[in-house]
């Protein structure tokens, strides 16, 4: 057996040295603490099913004893006793026959602090190698020069590199330069990076459209910002920051005009617009039976009629079978209903035929 540091143990009343082989032969008393251990190469004297002769034993007695194990004799204790210098080992390995096997290797104090060694040995090398790497990537990067608007966004460029102030850090190679700031659209620029190649790259951002909420009481209504179509209403419609006129045109309705302020850069405002109607309606009635109503010499519609119609002048007809024709006009206002009738169709114009000699002659009536 081998013992090892940490246990106090005596063989034979000797004390045993950490980390020192010591073969067990037939007779050997170990000592561990209050518990002693007794090493026998056959089961001399043993009896019970698992005695055999050709089995080593070892025995382990208390030196207080209990139920289950005797105590130690006095006298073997007494001579165990005689050594001083108890050392605290731990039992590495007992043979499971006559002979004992080689004990197993026990990390010793030099083996740890070896091995503590070679772990920082190995942690500082790593270490070095990426400064190291550090250092060669810092040698190669380039200046690029970058004059961005406005100057609030934040410049970043691909691969490994940094900014300082209006400066980038770049390895050389393809690379991609992109700015962002808030209220801004990201602006990117790919660009060429060289050995030893001053580069100035410029971005300008554009600034982000404002975002207009309308609200027409529910009239749907076409959005022109500046002449040109942007959207339907109701609803948001994107809106470039600065002086703007907006139109809504609706059907049946005026056009809206308005000059406005947005402020762009994704900001968002309210607009509520009541729509003015651009029509009006025509109500029309006669009393002479099966009368119809032309307007604007339009197809003929039975009357009583509702009509609705655009604001503006109007010519009406209204017609009846034996009836003579009403004719009129009308000027119909935005908004409004206007009232004609009932209206009573006079009789026809008689017809008179007239024949004179000499022929030719003038009629007056």
């Amino acid at each position: 057996m081998t013992p090892a540091a940490g246990t106090l143990a005596r063989l034979n009343g000797q004390p045993l040295a950490a980390g020192v082989f010591a073969p067990l032969q037939s007779g050997d008393l170990l000592r561990f603490g209050s518990a002693w251990l007794s090493w026998q190469d056959a089961a001399r004297g043993r009896s019970g099913p698992t005695a055999t002769d050709d089995e080593p034993l070892l025995e382990v007695r208390h030196a207080l004893g209990n139920e289950t194990v005797a105590a130690i004799t006095e006298d073997a204790a007494r001579e165990l006793n005689e050594a001083t210098g108890d050392e605290r080992i731990v039992l590495a390995e007992l043979a499971g026959g006559s002979s004992l096997q080689p004990p197993r290797t026990g990390v010793t104090a030099a083996a740890r602090f070896g091995g503590a060694n070679r772990r920082l040995l190995l942690t500082a090398a790593l270490l070095l190698g990426l400064v190291g790497l550090f250092v060669l990537l810092l040698a190669r990067l380039e200046t690029v020069k970058v004059s961005v608007q406005p100057a609030s966004a934040e410049v970043s460029g691909s691969g490994f590199g940094w900014r300082s102030g209006d400066t980038l850090l770049l390895l050389p190679g393809e690379r991609v330069i992109r700015a962002e700031a808030e209220g801004y659209q990201p602006g990117e620029r790919a660009v060429t990076v060289r050995d030893g190649v001053p580069l100035i790259v410029d971005l300008q951002l554009k600034e982000m459209p404002g975002v207009l909420e309308i609200d027409t009481d529910g009239v749907a209504a076409r959005v022109y910002v500046d002449g040109a179509e942007a959207g339907r209403a109701p609803g948001e419609v994107a809106v470039a920051g600065g002086e703007r006129t907006l139109t809504l045109r609706a059907e049946r309705y005026l056009d809206h005009v308005e000059k406005l302020r947005i402020a762009g850069r994704g900001a968002r405002q309210p607009l509520s617009v009541r729509l003015q109607p651009s029509w009006g309606a025509l109500e029309v009635s006669a009393t002479t039976a099966g009368a119809a109503l032309s307007i604007n010499a339009a197809a003929p519609v039975a009357l009583p009629a509702r009509v609705d119609l655009p604001a503006g002048l109007h010519r009406l007809k209204i017609t009846a079978p034996g009836a003579r024709d009403w004719q009129s006009a009308v000027l119909l206002k935005a908004g409004e209903t206007q009232r004609i009738g009932p209206i009573e169709l006079g009789a026809p114009d008689a017809r008179l035929r007239v024949s004179s000699r000499p022929a030719g002659a003038e009629v007056t009536v």
